[in-house]
């Protein structure tokens, strides 16, 4: 995400405050998505 964020603001394809939040959308989605599917794991029964 960052490369590709980084080609696009010095291409002037992107602004470099959309740039910024697109990769902390990604680090926040990266560590979140992960812990959240481990805490419903252990909610959900063994079978």
């Amino acid at each position: 995400m960052v490369a590709i964020t980084t080609i696009a603001v010095d291409r002037g394809h992107m602004r470099p405050v959309t740039a910024a939040s697109l990769v902390c959308a990604a680090v926040l989605s990266t560590a979140i998505y992960p812990l959240l599917g481990l805490r419903l794991r252990k909610q959900i029964p063994a079978a």
